[in-house]
């Protein structure tokens, strides 16, 4: 790693840095990585490097200095001096990159004091320097004070910090380079397998990748469209293309984050398509120009027919309609509805259908609603009133409807709301009179309120439930925003100032409130400004609204949980489709139709049981139906599929039920997995398995497999058995093997206890048992050696022998043979030392006899010449 880091530092800009430190101050300098090579320098003096770094002797002192002498760096030092084993004092700067010390940034070659020259002239000799150069070249050493030396090394520390930020910074980049390289893959796969059409466009050479998607989308093959701006250009639909520039510019100019358009663009059989267009730039120059623009182009034909259809009728009406979402904010509201209510368009859109509703009539209609999300209930019609901006309550007459997606899952409502305030309005006047009117208000599940800038006049009995206070302490004590959360009364303070001033009429909006007892509540406040017995008040009403908060929040995060699971659905690479038990199909997603060979209309137009099961898989498939019927479980199975192109394949599938109230099957929800790869991959694993059994059959060698924890015998060849002489389920017992292959209870038990001592160590060198002596079932005595091979992370257990009597017993018959040949050996010698013997004996009374021979001469000569002188 730390070379790695080292090859990122820009050593062409620090060599810059260190040359003009050297020139401005005079210090040398040098980078050295921390085995003391030199990876750049800077003035250098004469001393080191003419001498010094020469001679191998001081140069090994110079790396012992640039290395273990630099290390010792103390705790808190933010530079280390020493002196340098050739006697010059040097300072070590660590460069520290990404929390690693990497490298010293070195200066020195320099003395605080006068050089002791007697050293330097005995160190000329011991090196056989030439003393006058030498002696000159140390006189080149600069005497620095130990202050100036520290202002130069804070200078020093400061560029080293720059060195680790600029390669920090390298690193980071060679990181994102990465990051983002893996990124683009993914977003690329995603795009494509979502069946959006890509564009990768160069701003600078006008240059424009379009992904396979983009070109089959109008009908072209890949080599037909040429990676060329002009490809989108001529084929952009004469009166879209005014607005498609305009949104490419102002996303080229920076006015907006990113590129949507909708435009029609030419296929190749010479119709139009609708698509929607969406892109960002990615990349700029350096000038800040864009330089690459991606983006995608979705085919919306489909889409756009239907909406201008649904937009004919919509806006068409008499009567006032809408579109809900499934949490109740209005989506789309036509011209008759905004008359109706006093809103503008834009004002409307976006409301919750709370916000115009009476707080009294929050609730009706709730449970039809209910119903019809359930399924129990396609429409639903009720009457209830509603508020208008300005604050007047209509009553309205609601025909609503859900529509679903083409997977029966809820999309949005469309309303119908008529305007019956006149006919409500004719009945209530008939019936209505002062008394009822103050016990409806007593009784209402609406808290009622009326204030005036000195306090509350008056609140209902809801009210006072709401907050948690009595009447009296309210009247008496409260003023209207105390009955507010801290963090929201800001707010309300503003809206009662507004509404006194007459500055608005009305005002409308949720706050948490301040209950009493400290319980957390969220409210919905409505207040109007009128004049009530000569004085200017503000009445309205106030609706516990926390359980319904709750319960948007919840159908919020359903919605969510919903749409998540649906994209997983769609864009999993498992097959998975709904089936029914009449043949046909429901829902299929994308990873199952290209199993198939089919698009999902057509996969719904034909009998999945007759087309897509071969007729010999018919029986089986049954079988597996009433296995599903009768157990009401999931049943997982293999079979194949006939694709629509006449092949087979092989797949799996796992096929849950589903139930209705009478026990019956409604559907059948099926994943499919392809596994021809997997097929064909046993295959070759069987024919493999095959092979090596053959090789393993007809070793010389006996061979077994088993596993380390419980002793399961994987596979055991038949020399094993012929070489023990004994059948599997003996060998395979290790009670019943010890017994029987070594018979001898003393020689038994030394080799069970060897063998599973040496088995326990887990060491396969102690796993090799040589010359054992062994019994086979007929009384056989054989010799074998023994290896065994752990292979702990797969918890298996190598086991080979081989047969050694017919060596063993020849070692054993030349070992005798050798030994006869000693005896007789041993033999020979004592026959021959005490021949040698012998001879010496006689030799020694042949030499002494000679001697005596010699002396009787001597005398006889002796005699005789007395004799004749006499």
């Amino acid at each position: 790693m730390k070379s790695n880091i080292l090859e990122l530092i820009d050593f062409e800009k620090v060599n810059t840095l260190l040359e003009g430190f050297n020139k401005s101050t005079g210090f040398v300098t040098a980078i050295l990585d921390l085995e003391g090579n030199v990876l750049s320098k800077s003035g250098w003096r004469k001393i080191c490097t003419n001498f010094h770094r020469v001679h191998p002797d001081t140069a090994e002192k110079c790396k012992v200095s640039d290395t273990v002498l630099a290390g010792e760096m103390a705790a808190g030092e933010k530079y280390h001096f020493y002196k340098c084993k050739n006697g010059l004092i040097d300072v070590a700067v660590p460069i520290i990159i990404n929390d690693e010390h990497v490298a010293n940034l070195f200066s020195g070659q320099f003395f605080f004091e006068k050089p002791d020259l007697n050293f330097f002239k005995k160190q000329a000799g011991k090196y056989k320097f030439d003393n006058k150069t030498y002696l000159e070249a140390l006189s080149e050493g600069p005497v620095v004070s130990e202050e100036k030396v520290k202002t130069a090394m804070d200078f020093l520390l400061e560029m080293t910090l720059l060195i680790s930020e600029m390669t920090q910074q390298k690193i980071d980049q060679v990181e994102l380079n990465k990051t983002l390289k893996k990124s683009e893959e993914r977003w690329k796969f995603a795009i494509e397998g979502n069946g959006d059409g890509l564009f990768d466009w160069n701003v600078e050479t006008n240059e424009i990748f379009y992904s396979r998607q983009w070109t089959a989308m109008l009908g072209f093959e890949e080599d037909e469209i040429e990676n060329k701006f002009e490809e989108w250009d001529k084929r952009v639909h004469p009166d879209d293309k005014t607005n498609a520039y305009l949104d490419v510019q102002k996303h080229l100019d920076g006015d907006t984050n990113n590129y949507m358009n909708e435009h029609r663009l030419l296929c190749k059989d010479g119709s139009y398509i609708w698509v929607l267009a969406k892109g960002k730039i990615i990349s700029r120059t350096k000038n800040d120009k864009p330089k690459r623009f991606i983006g995608t182009h979705r085919d919306i034909t489909e889409q756009k027919e239907t909406e201008e259809q649904f937009r004919t009728i919509f806006e068409q009406s008499a009567s006032g309609m809408c579109l809900t979402g499934l949490g109740g904010k209005l989506i789309r509201v036509n011209q008759p509805l905004c008359e109706m209510l006093g809103y503008d368009k834009n004002e409307l859109e976006g409301l919750h259908f709370n916000s115009i509703t009476f707080p009294d009539d929050i609730d009706i209609g709730a449970e039809s609603v209910k119903k019809m999300l359930a399924g129990e209930s396609k429409k639903v019609a009720f009457e209830k009133r509603y508020l208008t901006k300005s604050g007047e309550i209509i009553w309205v007459r609601i025909n609503s409807a859900l529509l679903r997606t083409q997977e029966n899952n809820p999309l949005y409502f469309i309303t119908q709301i008529e305007n019956i305030t006149q006919r409500v309005n004719s009945d209530i006047h008939l019936r209505t009179s002062e008394n009822k009117f103050k016990a409806l208000v007593e009784q209402s599940l609406t808290g009622i309120y009326i204030f005036n800038k000195d306090g509350f006049i008056y609140v209902n009995n809801r009210f006072c439930e709401i907050f948690g206070y009595s009447e009296e302490e309210v009247l008496s004590n409260l003023k209207p925003t105390d009955v507010i959360a801290a963090d929201d009364r800001k707010r309300a303070d503003k809206n009662v100032d507004k509404r006194l001033k007459g500055e608005v009429e009305s005002v409308r909006y949720s706050a948490r409130g301040n209950h009493k007892m400290g319980k957390e509540l969220w409210v919905e406040i409505h207040g109007t400004h009128i004049e009530f017995d000569g004085d200017d008040v503000i009445t309205g009403t106030v609706l516990d609204i926390t359980e319904r908060r709750q319960l948007e929040e919840e159908m919020e995060e359903s919605l969510i949980r919903e749409q998540l699971l649906a994209d997983i659905v769609r864009e999993s690479s498992v097959g998975i489709a709904i089936g029914y038990p009449n043949g046909r199909l429901g829902m299929c997603n994308t990873a199952y139709q290209n199993i198939t060979g089919y698009d999902e209309d057509e996969l719904k137009s034909i009998d999945w049981n007759k087309v897509l099961t071969p007729p010999e898989w018919e029986e089986s498939e049954l079988a597996k139906l009433q296995e599903i019927h009768a157990t009401k479980q999931a049943v997982q199975y293999e079979k194949e599929y006939i694709r629509k192109d006449g092949t087979r394949i092989p797949i799996e599938l796992l096929v849950n039920p589903r139930f209705d109230e009478a026990g019956e099957v409604e559907f059948y929800f099926a994943f499919v997995i392809n596994i021809t790869e997997r097929k064909q991959t046993e295959k070759k694993l069987k024919e493999r398995n095959e092979y090596i059994e053959s090789i393993m059959e007809n070793m010389p060698i006996g061979f077994a497999v088993n596993t380390i924890d419980d002793g399961d015998v994987k596979y055991m060849n038949n020399n094993f058995e012929e070489i023990y002489g004994w059948p599997r389920e003996i060998l395979t017992n290790t009670s019943l093997f010890f017994e029987n292959v070594f018979p001898d209870p003393e020689y038994r038990s030394k080799m069970t206890n060897r063998i599973i001592t040496d088995m326990q160590s887990g060491d396969p060198e102690k796993m090799i048992w040589k010359d054992l002596k062994i019994f086979t079932a007929k009384g056989e005595e054989r010799y074998v050696h023994a290896f065994n091979i752990p292979l702990i992370n797969q918890n298996l257990m190598i086991s080979t022998v081989q047969d050694t009597t017919t060596r063993k017993l020849a070692e054993d018959e030349l070992l005798e043979h050798r030994e006869h040949l000693e005896e007789l050996v041993k033999e020979r010698t004592k026959n021959l030392d005490e021949k040698n013997s012998e001879l010496e004996r006689i030799n020694k009374l042949f030499v002494g006899r000679e001697l005596r021979m010699k002396e009787l001469k001597g005398i006889i000569k002796e005699l005789k010449e007395k004799l004749e002188n006499s």
